[in-house]
């Protein structure tokens, strides 16, 4: 929850080989050096030789490829139809308007969705030494989506959906170890243009949302601790995204404005080869200030009346403030030579979310604690299989913890495992 309100990949913990099933198991615990470092830390790319496949979850979601290598004091990269570089993918967690707003808005298998979402993302890495222990690295990352037609037999009836997404990261690394090194990364989303347009008989639209400047700073530091390692990262976010809706009879346009702060500090102890116990505290503060949205305003591709909201009520203003204390939890451990557990836990400490809210007269300002930790995000438990080079990661579905296989009567055996990945080492 706290990495998606910075849109930034939160620092990972593991010892090995590099997983989007590993950094979700072990909670996002900052302290160890990866290769999914690389999206932060485009630096990175020059310390790394790894094939990977993510399998993704039950449900198909978050499956893509790629590839890292290295050539000389160079090295550069490849992944391909990674979910959580698409602008749209985002979590409606009630802390960031935006994300709220995209959640609902965005979507290109729901024909009432009023705007289309970019797909097929590519991300591309390159990054050289510059200096003993110093690289430079880049990354571009770039997404599309087209939704044209037109009929001619009859009245009118068109549409033309469109999402163009370009984002840049440039990544500054000091040291290529895991225990002493800095890191510094930057991101900005170039382009980010969502739109779509629907002229019928009864219907005739338009839609747009351009995400405008949006900047992201990221730092990391590691350094030893006695037989240990410590560490402190901090990352920074602005954006400002502007949303306009034209549904035939009334024209409305306003921005959000968003901005968020992030640190984090812990220790990783290294009780043994192979072993790590990653303890981190943070704190985050994210302000997000917008429009109220409107509801059941919208129109999709299809004509029909959304069930999503559409824009908003551009003379009224919302500002959110949330700060948040947290803790994490990151064990790896292997249990044999070539089995080994996962296990993570991610603790709210303290939270509160104040709103202001000038539009609706009856609860203009309000202060309420942020819930405990949702049941989905608060623990988790995987494992993983390695031979040599090639390193398999996969975690339990909590339903399949709890309630086990249905063996007697009732809902079916529900899915062992949440999602797997497989790495292998070049």
């Amino acid at each position: 929850m706290r990495t998606l309100l910075l849109l930034v990949p939160a620092l990972l913990a593991s010892a090995a080989h590099a997983s989007e099933t590993r950094m979700i198991t072990l909670r996002h615990s900052p302290g160890l050096v990866d290769e999914t470092d690389v999206y932060e830390f485009p630096g990175v790319v020059t310390e790394h030789q790894i094939a990977l496949v993510e399998l993704g979850t039950a449900g198909n979601t978050d499956v893509y490829g790629g590839a890292l290598t290295k050539f000389g004091a160079s090295g550069a990269g490849v992944v391909l139809s990674r979910d959580d570089s698409v602008m749209t993918n985002v979590s409606a967690s009630g802390f960031s308007l935006v994300d709220t707003w995209l959640a609902k808005a965005a979507d290109n298998d729901d024909a009432k969705a009023i705007l289309p979402a970019p797909e097929r993302p590519i991300d591309l890495f390159y990054g050289m030494a510059i200096g003993s222990g110093t690289s430079f690295g880049i990354r571009l990352s770039t997404a599309s989506y087209r939704d044209k037609a037109k009929k001619n037999d009859g009245p009118t009836d068109k549409h033309n959906r469109k999402a163009d997404q370009l984002d840049v990261g440039l990544g500054l690394s000091l040291g290529t170890g895991p225990d002493v090194r800095t890191d510094f990364g930057f991101s900005a989303g170039v382009i980010g243009n969502l739109k779509s347009t629907v002229d019928t008989a009864t219907v005739d639209t338009s839609h747009s949302y351009k995400r405008g400047p949006e900047i992201g700073l990221s730092f990391r530091n590691l350094g030893k601790a006695g037989p240990n390692r410590r560490f402190v990262a901090a990352r920074l976010l602005s954006r400002t995204p502007e949303v306009k809706a034209d549904n035939g009879t009334k024209d409305e346009s306003a921005k959000f404005s968003e901005k968020g702060a992030q640190v984090e500090g812990g220790l990783v102890f290294l009780p043994q080869a192979r072993t790590s116990i990653s303890l981190g505290l943070g704190f985050l503060n994210f302000q997000s200030k917008g429009p109220i949205i409107a509801a059941n305003s919208g129109v999709g591709s299809s004509g029909t009346t959304a069930a999503t909201p559409s824009i908003l009520t551009s003379d009224s203003k919302v500002k959110q403030t949330t700060n948040l204390l947290y803790s994490t939890l990151a064990l790896e451990t292997p249990v044999t030579e070539a089995f080994g557990v996962l296990g993570g836990l991610e603790y709210n400490l303290y939270g509160t979310v104040k709103t202001k809210d000038d539009f609706n007269t009856g609860e203009p300002e309000s202060e309420v604690s942020v819930e405990e930790t949702p049941d989905v995000s608060l623990w988790s438990l995987g494992f993983f299989v390695q031979q040599a080079a090639l390193r398999v990661d996969a975690n339990y579905t909590k339903k399949f913890l709890h309630s086990t296989p249905y063996l007697i009567a009732g809902d079916p055996t529900p899915n062992v495992l949440g999602r797997i990945s497989v790495t292998y080492k070049l």
